[in-house]
């Protein structure tokens, strides 16, 4: 009852879990990260990458907007590794295009 999950940009969402403990955090953390790393969602050719950052309070000292600082500068850097790997993947689409009809194999 007390988690939240909340849409804060275009293609950006927070979830805030604070009665989880970091093993189980880490827990949730690794199952996207597998089923992120699993072959992609391809749409129209174009690959679908998840980037996530996350940051985890273990006292209060830290504010909660240092937190979101910490998760976004995780999720950018994440987002920067993804580009790379998308692009490559859209290479290796174009260059299996068939050539008698154009479509992608």
């Amino acid at each position: 009852a007390s988690d939240i999950t909340a849409r804060i940009g275009g293609d950006e969402f927070v979830v805030f879990l604070p009665n989880c403990s970091q093993e189980a955090w880490e827990q949730i953390i690794e199952r996207v990260a597998d089923n992120n790393e699993s072959p992609p969602i391809i749409k129209d050719g174009i690959p679908l990458l998840l980037s996530m950052g996350y940051a985890f309070r273990i006292d209060s000292d830290r504010s909660l907007d240092e937190l979101f600082k910490d998760a976004d500068t995780m999720m950018y850097k994440q987002k920067a590794a993804n580009k790379a790997r998308s692009q490559e993947m859209l290479k290796k689409a174009i260059t299996q295009t068939n050539p008698e009809n154009g479509s992608l194999r």
